[in-house]
């Protein structure tokens, strides 16, 4: 497979709304198996023609899905694809688009998908946090959503649990308490 030469006549079509499920699932897959791209001095003008045409992607063009079918594959590489971005000085200016991007599919997509996002979520505090403290719709919208996280380890969890699997329930729960750290 060759890498992609023109980024932004390869990125335009993606955000077309007529273009086939299946067609831009092809040519997210063509970005994930050139994303060595984004090593080289090309990775600014990689961002700019596709950070849009993904946001577009998983904000708009497609809807989360709970199912193994085309358009979950695709949000999942593009997810997949944002993840593997190089955290240098050329993502600085993308920084607060991609946190509202993962934060937005973390709260609506499926478990796979929001996994990945809270990867991007935690790297980006971790390399960008004095550009991230310095938005406070981020902030806020990050820390609601560790506070709700957090309260879902104190309540007492569904109540019509079988009394045979009580106890399992209970381990579990227990099993879901994590410590983070930046």
């Amino acid at each position: 497979m060759s890498p992609i030469q023109n980024f932004e006549q390869h990125s335009r079509p993606l955000v077309e709304p007529e273009l086939q499920i299946q067609t831009r699932l092809q040519m997210a897959m063509e970005v994930r198996d050139s994303l060595e791209i984004a090593h080289t001095a090309e990775y600014l003008n990689f961002l700019k023609c596709y950070f849009r045409a993904f946001s577009v992607i998983l904000l708009q063009i497609t809807k989360p899905q709970f199912t193994d079918n085309p358009e979950h594959k695709l949000r999942n590489i593009v997810v997949e694809i944002l993840n593997r971005l190089p955290h240098s000085e050329v993502l600085r200016p993308f920084v607060q688009d991609l946190l509202k991007v993962a934060m937005q599919v973390l709260t609506t997509d499926n478990e796979e998908n929001g996994l990945i996002c809270i990867r991007i979520i935690f790297d980006l505090l971790r390399n960008f946090r004095p550009t991230l403290e310095t938005e406070p719709a981020c902030s806020n919208q990050y820390s609601s959503l560790v506070a709700v996280d957090g309260c879902c380890h104190i309540c007492s969890g569904p109540e019509k649990v079988p009394p045979h699997l009580k106890g399992h329930f209970i381990e579990l729960k227990g099993a879901q308490v994590k410590t983070v750290s930046f």
